[in-house]
């Protein structure tokens, strides 16, 4: 788990807040955890609810892929990382809380934010609980990965080499 947490606060330290990033911020993160850990991490899309409140829908993003444009604002949807059921999600407050996010949304997330750091790494049947639930609709290859790490520079989300 730490080294995992080395891992998410060295991506948060190394771009800027961006709000609708995820995708931008789950493909670095797939990558360094597959390419410096033992763990098998999954990319993954799909819809989000907090208490029944639809937070994020989901369109399919894999044609967008092909494209290799910004993403940042053409698709609705959202993305995490799973590792033997637990969820990782670098970008959920930082989009939350940005002037875009409706504010009956933002209310329901200052619940859910007081028991994370700016992200959340948490065991997916204790977010349920929680009455956050993340449902999968793709999981993203490495070659998708890597088409938003090379774009994600385009869209001022880097701010140093990581």
């Amino acid at each position: 788990m730490k080294e995992l947490q080395g891992i998410v606060k060295e991506i948060l330290e190394s771009t800027n807040s961006i709000g609708n990033s995820c995708l931008y911020l789950s493909a670095f993160l797939v990558a360094m955890i597959n390419d410096h850990t033992t763990l098998s991490a999954k990319f993954i899309t799909g819809s989000l609810k907090l208490n029944e409140l639809v937070v994020y829908n989901h369109s399919p993003v894999k044609l967008l892929l092909e494209g290799q444009e910004s993403l940042l604002n053409n698709w609705d949807g959202h993305s995490w990382i799973e590792i033997s059921g637990f969820i990782i999600d670098l970008s959920i407050f930082r989009t939350i809380f940005s002037s875009k996010t409706d504010l009956k949304i933002q209310e329901a997330f200052k619940i859910i934010q007081r028991d994370y750091d700016g992200y959340i790494i948490e065991k997916k049947i204790n977010l349920i609980e929680k009455g956050l639930v993340y449902t999968i609709k793709e999981e993203l290859t490495n070659e998708n990965a890597n088409v938003l790490i090379q774009n994600a520079g385009n869209i001022g989300l880097i701010k140093n080499n990581i």
